[in-house]
């Protein structure tokens, strides 16, 4: 487990014991496509709470001025100028949103 931060319990220690000692592999990685087995998983935490996408990018940029958030919308497409892009053209519901740059406005 080198470089990875993990909280360690005295009884999810015991729990993973018990569990090898009764005939369930240990593993280290749930992600490879066959969850059998007991160990920690991987998980995005700050000060102990479940951090999601949300908490931790989307509810900070709804702040911004310049960002405009949208629900159940889809993307078609974004709008570049150069390398940076400066709008998007989304699809919600059967209507399709154009969405020009600031300097098209």
């Amino acid at each position: 487990m080198a470089g990875r931060e993990t909280a360690a319990w005295k009884v999810l220690e015991t729990f993973a014991q018990a569990a090898q000692e009764s005939g369930l592999p240990a593993t280290d990685d749930f992600n490879c496509g066959d969850n059998t087995g007991v160990g920690y998983f991987d998980v995005n935490q700050r000060s102990g709470i479940r951090w999601n996408a949300s908490k931790a990018f989307l509810r900070p940029a709804m702040k911004w001025s310049n960002l405009t958030i949208i629900t159940g919308a889809h993307t078609q497409q974004l709008v570049m100028e150069g390398k940076r892009c400066m709008g998007v053209e989304y699809r919600g519901g059967d209507t399709d949103y154009p969405r020009p740059s600031r300097g098209a406005r």
